[in-house]
């Protein structure tokens, strides 16, 4: 017996008139069991409404209306049900779903496959993101989540080849970290990118932030925070919910954790700016593709790096970051094999590390660790290493010899400094030194930072 072809753009268009009149038909039943269960928390910021949609409550609903037999409520739930059950039908229609729910009369769930995590699924969750969709893309129809839907549905059943012309099979590798504002994307080549953190909402969920900057979460703050990401691509899987699970898997990509954080610690010797690593997420999806699918977002693996809600300024202004100092550091890593940069990469990290010193002696502690990465880059003897490391530093920095000489008085005050912090207060001198640790800090970063780039070039 033969069967007529599936006609994708008949089912969607089937789809978006059942979802229409379900959207309209629906609305006094959620109001209803709002009254008796109560309404959702209303979340304004600045006068923008951010209130979550009620995922949850429709979902309850959804299924209140589907057993309604059960609990005696199918006068009630009538008109809900003669609007739901026909996009629950024309759900089932499609070929991929078809086959996985199999013939089982009153089965409604499947097995949806993300990466490497599987859940049981019912339709009502489907149809769920279909409303949670059309919301949040502020859209009058559904005809682009219902194309959004079935493409990730052809996708699995590999009838759709990758990549999807809507990106919903693009998945991120993310390191987040604390520093510096970027205000746009940039592409750091091998694959990755620089991106804020407002680009990254879709892969990232707020919760996951929320006990390491509580702060910056609650007050909108995130100008500082951003990710260092590499994208790849994915499928899901769709299966019978008595099926073997065999959730689609991906292995972490290697060296993302060294790759990400050595650009960072390079970035931040070129900007001057800190940088904390907050946290790694590894194979994260869009939190949109998981809603068609009525699939919990999630990420295959998650590193928890430090908190940074002890840096929270809520006056601080914080400054773009200057595009040519993120490209010194983009082409200084894209030719890091063909430089100096093997040697120097303990220095780079220390440097990086040096910026982010906080507590009781960050400052002592910035001190001596710019005092170790003078001394590694320049090598001075052991009996001269105040007088070598002035001769070196104005040779390479220095343009003329007003220059060298205001280098050495430089190098000189900082060394002396770092003695003072070494042996103690024992004489007027070192106690006065121990005051300009301030000063001393900022002239040794800039002379590391200089003298490092120098050294890469």
């Amino acid at each position: 017996m033969s069967t007529s072809p599936f006609d994708e753009k008949e089912w969607q268009a089937r789809l978006v008139s059942a979802l229409d009149t379900l959207s309209t038909i629906q609305k006094p039943f959620i109001e209803a069991y709002w009254q008796t269960n109560g309404y959702p928390t209303q979340i304004n910021f600045n006068n923008k409404d951010e209130t979550p949609f009620p995922a949850d409550d429709l979902f309850d609903l959804y299924e209140c209306a589907r057993h309604a037999e059960r609990f005696g409520n199918t006068e009630y739930y009538k008109p809900l049900r003669a609007a739901l059950d026909p996009v629950r039908g024309i759900l089932r229609s499609h070929p991929v779903l078809a086959r996985a729910f199999g013939r089982m009369i009153g089965n409604d769930d499947v097995h949806i496959g993300v990466l490497n995590g599987s859940s049981l699924t019912g339709l009502a969750q489907i149809i769920v993101g279909q409303m949670k969709l059309r919301k949040a893309r502020k859209k009058r129809s559904f005809e682009e989540t219902a194309a959004d839907l079935n493409a990730l549905l052809q996708l699995a059943a590999e009838r759709r080849p990758s990549p999807l012309s809507n990106d919903l099979d693009l998945g991120l590798d993310i390191a987040l970290f604390h520093g510096v504002y970027i205000r746009d994307k940039v592409d750091l080549g091998e694959g990755y990118s620089l991106i804020p953190y407002s680009q990254l909402t879709e892969y990232v969920d707020k919760e996951w932030l929320e006990d390491l900057a509580p702060d910056h979460m609650r007050s909108r703050r995130w100008q500082t925070i951003f990710g260092i990401a590499q994208p790849f691509r994915w499928k899901p899987s769709i299966r019978p919910k008595n099926s073997e699970i065999r959730e689609p898997t991906r292995m972490p990509p290697p060296l993302f954790q060294r790759w990400t954080q050595e650009f960072a610690n390079l970035l931040a010797v070129c900007t001057g700016k800190p940088h904390i690593w907050i946290t790694s997420t590894e194979g994260a999806v869009q939190r949109s593709a998981c809603d068609l699918l009525g699939a919990p977002h999630r990420v295959s693996t998650s590193h928890r790096g430090r908190s940074i809600n002890h840096l929270y300024d809520p006056f601080q202004k914080e400054d773009i970051t200057d595009t040519e100092e993120i490209e010194l550091a983009n082409t200084l890593f894209a030719k890091r094999r063909d430089t100096a940069y093997p040697d120097l990469a303990p220095c780079i990290q220390r440097l990086a590390e040096a910026l982010s010193r906080d507590g009781r002696y960050a400052t002592e502690d910035k001190v001596l660790d710019l005092a170790v990465v003078l001394e590694r880059l320049f090598k001075p003897s052991p009996k001269r290493i105040s007088g070598d490391l002035q001769d070196a530093v104005a040779d390479l920095l220095g343009t003329d010899d007003n220059s060298k000489d205001l280098l050495r008085k430089t190098v000189k005050h900082f060394y002396d400094v770092r003695s003072a912090i070494i042996h103690g207060p024992s004489d007027e001198k070192k106690k006065r030194l121990r005051t300009e640790m301030g000063e001393a800090s900022r002239e040794g970063f800039e002379i590391a930072r200089r003298s490092l780039v120098k050294k890469l070039v």
